[in-house]
């Protein structure tokens, strides 16, 4: 299994699932604020890869759009795994529930470093839950406070690595504010598939704010007061 495949199997099901809306579907998405210029210089990324997203449905009349990362991981991968966490959050911004795109994530992989993965994920305050077993808020969501996770190593190395970029002089791209408290819910029962000994697992989480309303925002200030910039 690789993560190519994982992430066009996923899009296949998607267009099966819902061919009503096959023709807003669009991957590696470029993320609306991938051109924003510096937050402390105002100056703009010239070349380089822009931000996308891996699986998008674009907004119509009837929704304010979709975004979902897919990753596979046959070694542990938290930082890729919360870079895609905060990519999701910023293209989310400070919407309300019902304007605010739809956020998804799709998470894959060899047990081991699944699970491995998650843990690590857990210790720096995301706690994807993959099972109902065990203590939990609830069985299904789980409330993740963003100032927590911020003030982790992972965090912060991960919300820099996404938005900044220049290798002399670093620069790190102005977002939208963000809500400080969000809910990650698990949105189906987890995949389980035995292949030639190795174990695969799968599991999709939404993240959204749903009864998170009065919880302040986090301002690009907040996100990148510990920081450091060179520009």
């Amino acid at each position: 299994m690789t993560e190519d495949y994982f992430r066009s199997a996923f899009v296949r099901g998607l267009l099966s699932a819902k061919p009503d809306l096959a023709h807003l579907v669009r991957s590696e998405h470029t993320a609306t604020w991938s051109s924003n210029s510096c937050h402390f210089c105002a100056c703009t990324q010239g070349r380089g890869r822009p931000i996308q997203h891996d699986v998008a449905i674009l907004p119509s009349a009837y929704n304010p759009g979709v975004v979902c990362e897919v990753k596979w991981a046959k070694r542990p991968s938290a930082e890729g795994i919360a870079k895609d966490i905060w990519k999701l959050l910023i293209t989310r911004g400070d919407e309300p529930e019902r304007q605010a795109w739809r956020c998804y994530l799709l998470i894959g992989g060899e047990q081991p470093a699944f699970s491995d993965t998650l843990n690590q994920l857990r210790t720096s305050g995301i706690n994807l839950r993959y099972s109902s077993a065990g203590r939990g808020e609830t069985k299904t969501n789980v409330q993740v406070n963003l100032v927590t996770f911020l003030s982790s190593n992972l965090g912060k190395k991960s919300l820099a690595a996404l938005t900044g970029w220049g290798a002399r002089k670093r620069h790190y791209r102005a977002v939208s504010e963000v809500r400080s408290d969000i809910i990650i819910t698990r949105r189906c029962e987890p995949w389980i598939q035995r292949v030639e000994g190795a174990k695969w697992r799968a599991v999709l989480y939404e993240l959204h704010s749903h009864g998170t309303s009065g919880s302040p925002m986090l301002t690009a200030h907040d996100l990148y007061e510990t920081l450091s910039s060179s520009c």
